[in-house]
C-alpha cells in the first residue's frame, strides 16, 4: 500500500476498511458520523448511520466474499481518495476500483465507490428488499 503521508482523517478512513473486510458491523457504526452518506456507483445516495448499517447487514449477509484491497491513499481537500479493488461476489459491489471519503480524526461522514461498468444501486436493493426506504 501506498501512502504519501498519514493524516488523522486517512487513519480513520483505514480503521473502517479494516473493520469493512473483518465485517465487523459494530466497529463500522462507531466510525459512522450520524449523518453518514452513502453514495454507489449510479449516484445514489442512502443517508443515515442506521441506514448504512442497514446495507452493510445486508451486502455482508448476500456476499460469500467481501474484501476491499487498497494500494494507495491520498487526502486532498478534506477528503480521502483511494484506488483499490473490492472482491466480492455481490452484483451491487462486484466491480468498485475506486473510493472516495469525507472523514476526520473520529467519524467517516461520506463514502462513494466507483465502478467501471454500471452496477445495480445500492438504494434500489434496500427498496427491493421490502425494508423501508431511507429518506430522500
Amino acid at each position: 500500500m501506498r501512502q504519501w503521508f498519514s493524516r488523522a482523517p486517512v487513519r480513520t478512513v483505514q480503521a473502517y476498511v479494516a473493520a469493512m473486510n473483518a465485517r465487523d458491523l459494530e466497529s463500522m457504526a462507531t466510525l459512522m458520523g450520524e449523518n453518514m452518506v452513502l453514495v454507489d456507483s449510479a449516484g445514489q445516495e442512502l443517508e443515515g448511520r442506521l441506514t448504512a448499517q442497514a446495507v452493510f447487514s445486508r451486502l455482508f449477509s448476500e456476499a460469500n466474499t467481501f474484501e476491499l484491497r487498497i494500494d494507495r491513499y491520498s487526502y486532498s481537500r478534506g477528503q480521502v481518495l483511494m484506488s483499490g479493488h473490492l472482491e466480492s461476489d455481490h452484483p451491487a459491489i462486484s466491480n468498485s476500483t475506486h473510493f472516495r471519503a469525507r472523514a476526520d480524526e473520529k467519524f467517516v461522514h461520506e463514502w462513494q465507490s466507483y465502478a467501471s461498468h454500471p452496477v445495480q444501486s445500492l438504494a434500489r436493493i434496500m427498496r427491493d428488499t421490502g425494508r423501508p426506504r431511507p429518506p430522500s
